[in-house]
């Protein structure tokens, strides 16, 4: 599978720079983003996953995280952008997350939101 880190180049020769969105409403924990990921950037803490701490730039994603997820028992109404410029854009997190709870996009640096409203579905 390449790699699509030189797609990520645009016509001003900036890089684009890789956010990886987890989707809490969603995300039991299961790790299969942990086992995929050639970059070894995704974790399992306190039964959320989530990208290592280390490789995260944004650290009010982490703060948040601790905050509103970490401690919850259930599913969370919030979805949380990481800005995880280590990841290679390979997209196998993806696949791996039976719940279909990561999401990968690259995109300038922004001062985008980085915490985003999630729906609670029953069926998920």
């Amino acid at each position: 599978m390449a790699c699509a880190y030189n797609s990520c180049h645009t016509q001003d020769s900036r890089v684009k720079l890789p956010y990886v969105l987890i989707d809490y409403s969603k995300c039991d924990g299961d790790g299969g983003c942990v086992t995929s990921c050639p970059g070894s950037i995704f974790e399992v803490s306190q039964n959320w996953c989530k990208p290592v701490d280390g490789f995260v730039k944004n650290t009010v994603a982490l703060q948040v995280f601790q905050e509103r997820i970490a401690k919850q028992k259930g599913r969370v109404a919030a979805a949380i952008r990481y800005h995880v410029p280590e990841c290679f854009l390979c997209w196998q997190c993806i696949g791996a997350c039976p719940r279909h709870a990561i999401d990968v996009e690259y995109d300038d640096l922004d001062i985008r939101e980085y915490v985003l409203p999630a729906r609670l579905d029953k069926a998920v």
